[in-house]
């Protein structure tokens, strides 16, 4: 239906005719009369436009317009003018009806042709919406039951899961947590859209996809791994459409579960999911993507509940180095040769600091935290502590210490 009001509409007016959705991605498009630009060129061989002319056309404010209007070119971006009309139905922005217009002598004209498709095209696309919508709570239903601590539902989740076939099984699957954190009222929508985005590559029944608010949980089936895309490969197309769409005002944190042998380990996946997620959120140099097969120590302690990340969980040497505001540097110190396994020559290395001035900082760091590096439960106990006071956020981005 969109493809025959483009092509009806291109024909009558002998212009290049497309509509895009939302977030700017190809639904249709007519030939080409000669004037095709290279936006338009990119966007037919992709489906989709890089980011800089995303942000160029929604920086006229095109969201918000209720009528068809006229953008300038940009020569540096290659996009020639255009008409842009709004497609709604109910009030809802469905999408844009593009023309290209490059002298704007088609806006000067009658525009009533463009508006009757955008109003049709407004009808066709809510009708999908609706279906769309549907499907998506009926996912986002199941996955919620498939992650049930309840184990009879989560049975019964799986069983509608094959028989709708919503869902690639038997076969592995893997669980994605994700969160944003930034100013954008939006960011629902803003994580939809990412979503959409990330699994776009996957086949039909390869992911369930729930999102709630600022938070994301993605379950990836056998299909995934059949179509040869990784679960970290989803988590970072994921990261990196939320910054294309959102630029550095919204954060983005993904953890990957564990990889299990069908649905049923769903459930553990999930958690270890949601673990690393918090990780990649808290320690710096985790994220933005963890994954809980790689977290090390982390995979442990960030079993621990927020209300066990207190001050007074702090092992006492990491809390005398805490509480000493003089002591960021060798606590840094510390963590570096516990990272390195007590080799002094790398860790000097890593640190970028002579031999001499590693051994005095350690021998500082011994004094202060009262503790014997010659000591093995010492060195295991202030390693683990200075990795809880980095989960706990004791512990900034630029290392310093915040008040405990």
């Amino acid at each position: 239906m969109l493809q025959d009001i483009v092509d009806s509409l291109a024909a009558r007016l002998e212009r290049s005719v497309a509509i895009d959705d939302p977030q700017i991605k190809l639904l249709a498009a007519s030939r080409h009369f000669g004037d095709e630009d290279r936006a338009r060129i990119e966007s037919v061989l992709h489906r989709e436009v890089g980011p800089e002319n995303v942000r160029y056309v929604m920086s006229h404010g095109i969201s918000g317009w209720h009528e068809p209007g006229w953008m300038p070119p940009d020569d540096a971006l290659g996009v020639h003018g255009r008409i842009c009309a709004p497609v709604r139905c109910h009030g809802l922005l469905l999408g844009y009806l593009w023309l290209i217009d490059p002298d704007g002598s088609a806006f000067e004209g009658d525009l009533a042709p463009v508006t009757r498709a955008a109003e049709a095209a407004g009808v066709v696309l809510y009708r999908s919406l609706m279906l769309h919508e549907q499907q998506q709570r009926r996912a986002a239903d199941l996955l919620l039951d498939l992650l049930s601590a309840d184990g009879e539902r989560r049975a019964h989740a799986a069983v509608v899961a094959r028989d709708e076939r919503l869902l690639t099984e038997p076969g592995p699957v893997v669980v994605l947590a994700a969160a944003l954190e930034g100013d954008s009222p939006e960011l629902e929508v803003l994580l939809s859209a990412a979503a959409e985005y990330a699994v776009r590559p996957l086949p039909a029944g390869a992911a369930l996809v729930r999102v709630a608010g600022a938070g994301l949980t993605l379950l990836l089936s056998a299909a995934a791994l059949d179509a040869e895309v990784s679960a970290v490969e989803v988590a970072e197309r994921l990261v990196a459409r939320v910054g294309e769409l959102a630029g550095e005002d919204v954060g983005c944190a993904v953890g990957v579960g564990s990889a299990g042998p069908d649905l049923a380990h769903a459930l553990a996946s999930y958690r270890h999911a949601t673990s690393a997620q918090r990780v990649a959120r808290a320690v710096a140099g985790a994220g933005p993507v963890a994954v809980w097969d790689r977290l090390g120590a982390y995979s442990l302690l960030a079993r621990l509940g927020p209300e066990d990340l207190t001050p007074q969980s702090c092992p006492a040497p990491v809390a005398r180095l805490l509480a000493d505001g003089r002591s960021a540097h060798l606590l840094e110190t510390l963590e570096t040769y516990l990272d390195h396994a007590g080799d002094a020559a790398r860790t000097a290395a890593a640190l970028r600091i002579h031999r001499t001035t590693l051994y005095y900082r350690l021998g500082r760091a011994e004094q202060v935290a009262g503790i014997d590096l010659r000591d093995g439960a010492d060195r295991l106990t202030v390693h683990l502590g200075v990795k809880l006071a980095r989960l706990a956020g004791w512990i900034d981005d630029a290392g310093a210490f915040r008040q405990m």
